[in-house]
């Protein structure tokens, strides 16, 4: 079987093409019957379906898609390609990449709906991704399946990746922000792209698969929304109230945690110290981590906007609990970014963390 060219460097693209203003790649209408007219629904448990993320869903009978990041990877035929979701929540923005070509997909809330491309294809066989791209603290969707012309199927289902790397931060990891053309602002999400967040462009540059859980505001101690880190890490969604992700699945190659600018940033805004119990939260989180995963790497990285260059509080708290991970955890370690920003970072800062978070990887997890 061919390899999944998505997963080659150069068949790689970046940011999501939009549409005019008042415009779209895909028709948007009310999901009626089996499908619309020249097409067929293909179900979201096809074998030819791959599924990369968290998932509410194990069975992916109808799949959720919560967490940013969360993908599904698929080979077709036919010259168009369509979605039909349900149960659309606040606000999702997906990437749908065919054959290299990245498009931005706005999803409107409520459903069933159908969203069928206005563009065509060539004749053969194409490759498809669906990547939703907007955090999952701010929408989510489920996905009731395909939409391929009539008489096209689905082909091989796509290989898994040797490696896989898990993400646990706040809205630097999440991507926040990081398409704004200015100030930092949640109003408009169609600018916030997770697939342009350092984790998931380390990912592609490493050949790994990405999961990613992250939340904006979010903390170990304090968070600017009511959810704390260790109330939300292991859940399918992100709430304190949903169900427990099931670890016994494949576990990472490696974790990645990067929490921090939230325990400082939000009681620094009110003229408030470091919570005293920030050390301790992050050791016992770091142990939650080793718990569910007991042979994966464990970066505890710091960095990528300004807490620890501020905050003399933070660094001697983050050491005191590195120096308590380390001492019972051989295979924890410590990643502090040089890049970084003051306010969310851009994709050019998100491009030099990756790079470094590439080369600390690929020294760790390849070069071993």
């Amino acid at each position: 079987m061919a390899r999944f060219r998505y997963y080659d460097e150069g068949a790689r693209p970046e940011r999501a093409q939009r549409p005019q203003e008042g415009e779209s790649f895909f028709s948007l209408a009310r999901a009626e019957g089996a499908a619309p007219p020249a097409f067929a629904l293909v179900a979201p448990d096809d074998p030819g379906i791959y599924y990369v993320g968290r998932f509410a869903q194990r069975a992916i009978a109808q799949p959720a898609f919560a967490w940013q990041g969360s993908q599904l990877l698929a080979r077709f035929e036919g010259r168009r390609i369509g979605f039909r979701f349900a149960r659309v929540t606040g606000r999702c923005f997906f990437n749908v990449i065919v054959d290299g070509t990245n498009r931005l997909l706005a999803l409107r809330e409520g459903g069933p709906d159908d969203y069928v491309a206005d563009f065509e294809l060539g004749a053969g066989e194409h490759e498809l991704v669906l990547y939703k791209r907007s955090e999952g603290y701010f929408g989510s969707a489920v996905l009731l399946g395909l939409l391929v012309e009539d008489g096209s199927r689905l082909g091989a289902r796509p290989e898994p990746l040797p490696l896989r790397i898990e993400f646990y931060g706040d809205s630097i990891t999440a991507g926040a922000c990081d398409d704004d053309p200015g100030e930092d602002q949640y109003d408009d999400l169609s600018t916030h792209d997770n697939y342009l967040s350092y984790g998931a462009k380390a990912c592609r540059a490493l050949g790994a698969e990405y999961v990613s859980i992250a939340v904006s505001g979010i903390g170990l101690t304090c968070s600017w929304n009511p959810i704390l880190m260790l109330d939300a890490w292991d859940k399918v969604v992100p709430d304190p109230a949903a169900e427990r992700w099931n670890f016994s699945g494949r576990s990472p190659d490696a974790v990645v945690i990067n929490l921090g600018q939230n325990d400082y940033g939000f009681p620094n805004s009110q003229g408030l110290p470091l919570s005293p119990d920030f050390a301790p939260r992050y050791v016992s989180f770091a142990r939650a981590i080793r718990d569910v995963y007991p042979r994966s790497l464990i970066v505890c990285a710091m960095g990528g906007m300004t807490a620890y260059r501020d905050s003399a509080e933070i660094r001697a708290a983050w050491s005191k609990a590195m120096d308590e991970i380390r001492s019972a955890d051989s295979s924890a370690m410590e990643l502090r970014f040089e890049a970084f920003s003051s306010a969310h970072p851009r994709e050019p800062v998100h491009r030099a963390l990756a790079e470094e978070l590439e080369a600390f990887l690929r020294a760790k997890l390849i070069g071993r």
